[in-house]
């Protein structure tokens, strides 16, 4: 069995490490592999279903870490919600 390959509806960057297998395992439910954040939803004129729930991934981001003194740059965890495309309507619709 292949593994399918999950992409952001956006961006069609493939989606990688423990967020592909996250994303693997909800799209058994869903036939499309796009992916996007409530907001990327927004700003293509879709919304969220009402009672859908997201799938919470993980990216790990460079920030400049404020409590040291030489204002060095860290690895932190940013974490995101995302939804598939069949998750989303177009908004005229939703109102």
């Amino acid at each position: 069995m292949r593994k399918q390959v999950m992409y952001n509806y956006i961006t069609k960057q493939e989606y990688t490490g423990g967020n592909a297998d996250t994303l693997a395992v909800a799209a058994e439910e869903f036939e499309s592999p796009y992916f996007l954040t409530y907001r990327q939803a927004i700003s293509i004129n879709r919304i969220v279903k009402r009672g859908e729930h997201g799938y919470t991934l993980c990216r790990i981001v460079k920030v400049v870490d404020e409590k040291s003194k030489t204002k060095r740059r860290v690895n932190r965890p940013k974490y995101f919600t995302v939804f598939n495309i069949e998750q989303t309507e177009p908004l005229e619709k939703a109102a």
